[in-house]
């Protein structure tokens, strides 16, 4: 009788390769859930922080009777909603990464300035405590060294989601209970001409869309990105991760 060593031994490799096929297909199966899994999570936390961040800045207000503003240079700091008459403050979105003004809204890149008042550094917009007179902490987030990672980052303050993207606030800093992002209140964003996504709401064609509220957290998303000419349900939209709702 021959041997039958060589058989056997095919026919194991045959059945290792099965096996392998069969992981491999499952594995890819498995994957699509596994990533929606973790992006569902990851908006979970990002939910969380902004909750985080918007009790942190109505502490903030309840302290001083305003909102943190970062942009007026320190020395022009009063406590109370105290501005020229003839130079009212408009709104303010902070960390989109770019700067720009309109009637409606000013826009900040970075929202280093917002944090260092909430978190009392000393420096930068809250020089010498300036904005923070009283010296208080009201926000402690979890802290990183990088620039890339989620939390706030000790190299430039800025505050990120857990994609790495610096989270957006806009804050209604004329205090008329409307407030004016800087991306929302674009009506290419919003598919009816008074009603708009999220709320937000629009009573005159020539004005933009707002929310009824002291300020807007938001963050771009899985993606990193956004658009101002598409609607705010269609790509690369549709994942922002909004704190308000």
């Amino acid at each position: 009788m021959k041997p039958t060593t060589k058989t056997t031994d095919a026919f194991t490799i045959i059945e290792l390769l099965v096996v392998i096929a069969i992981i491999a297909i499952l594995a890819g199966l498995l994957m699509p859930a596994v990533t929606i899994a973790r992006r569902k999570a990851q908006v979970a936390v990002a939910k969380v922080d902004m909750k985080n961040l918007a009790v942190a800045i109505s502490q903030y207000e309840q302290e001083y009777n305003r909102l943190p503003d970062p942009g007026n240079p320190p020395g022009d700091y009063n406590l109370g909603r105290e501005w020229p008459a003839l130079n009212p403050p408009t709104d303010i979105t902070i960390g989109l990464g770019v700067n720009g003004a309109d009637a409606e809204c000013r826009s900040i890149a970075r929202n280093s300035g917002l944090m260092l008042i909430l978190v009392n550094e000393p420096k930068g917009s809250n020089y010498e405590y300036a904005k923070n007179p009283q010296r208080k902490k009201f926000f402690e987030p979890k802290q990183t060294t990088g620039t890339t990672e989620s939390g706030l980052s000790i190299s430039d303050y800025q505050y990120r989601d857990p994609w790495g993207n610096p989270y957006v606030i806009t804050l209604d800093l004329n205090y008329d209970g409307k407030c004016y992002d800087w991306v929302y209140k674009r009506p290419q964003l919003h598919l009816n001409p008074t009603n708009g996504f999220f709320g937000l709401q629009r009573e005159n064609p020539n004005q933009g869309f707002y929310f009824s509220g002291q300020f807007m957290i938001w963050s771009v998303g899985p993606d990193g990105s956004y658009d101002v000419s598409k609607p705010a349900n269609q790509d690369p939209n549709k994942d922002n991760v909004i704190g308000w709702q």
